[in-house]
């Protein structure tokens, strides 16, 4: 067991799933321990979490890009062809499809008509309070 352990990847795997295992048995006894967590504390113990799945989402455009870039250079000529005449194909395809629903969606609803905003409410805010000082600042890096 011994061996397994110094391999780096074999600890790698074992660190992450401690890790894993360690942030679920101390968010279960934190949720436990402290039943009312005010609004204020969640949103400071949420933020780098959110900080994080944003930049999660900034990276997976740029990766599949670069991804889909090396591999059509690897490919010969008539393959990338190929390739490109299915992508435009569903391109224009899934463009026509979107514009009918649009097209139908419009017709259907009637956005914008003067029925609709004569019925329209004045609108509720998250929580029913308004945005102080933290959530301004913390809204700098959102």
């Amino acid at each position: 067991a011994r061996k397994w352990i110094q391999k780096s990847d074999n600890l790698q795997l074992l660190l992450m799933i401690l890790a894993v295992v360690l942030g679920v048995v101390l968010g279960g006894l934190i949720k436990f321990m402290v039943p009312n967590i005010s609004t204020r504390t969640a949103t400071l113990v949420g933020y780098p979490g959110e900080l994080l799945m944003n930049m999660l989402k900034m990276l997976i455009i740029p990766l599949i890009v670069s991804t889909l870039i090396s591999g059509l250079a690897t490919m010969d000529t008539k393959s990338c062809g190929k390739i490109g005449v299915w992508a435009m194909g569903y391109y224009i395809l899934t463009t026509m499809l979107a514009v009918v629903l649009g097209i139908i969606l419009v017709v259907s609803i009637h956005p914008g008509s003067a029925k609709i905003k004569l019925h329209r409410g004045t609108g509720t805010h998250e929580g029913g309070r308004k945005p102080g000082t933290l959530d301004a600042f913390l809204d700098l890096f959102r």
